[in-house]
């Protein structure tokens, strides 16, 4: 599977404002825009190294 970059500015403009107020993102629905909120959204994952609560990780490990 090939995935093309989102611009890096957008990218970085969408994170922030993706994490300080979600409902006010400017999203686009053009390609453009679809690749931007792609890479926003890799790049959120890559900074914030765990997704699952701290008080959760037990039971998923568990669960695995």
């Amino acid at each position: 599977m090939y995935r093309r970059c989102g611009l890096a500015s957008r990218v970085k403009e969408l994170v922030k404002v993706l994490i300080t107020s979600p409902n006010a993102a400017p999203l686009e629905a053009d390609e453009q825009g679809v690749l931007d909120v792609g890479s926003a959204l890799k790049q959120y994952i890559r900074d914030h190294q765990s997704l699952i609560p701290e008080g959760e990780q037990q039971q998923w490990l568990q669960a695995a």
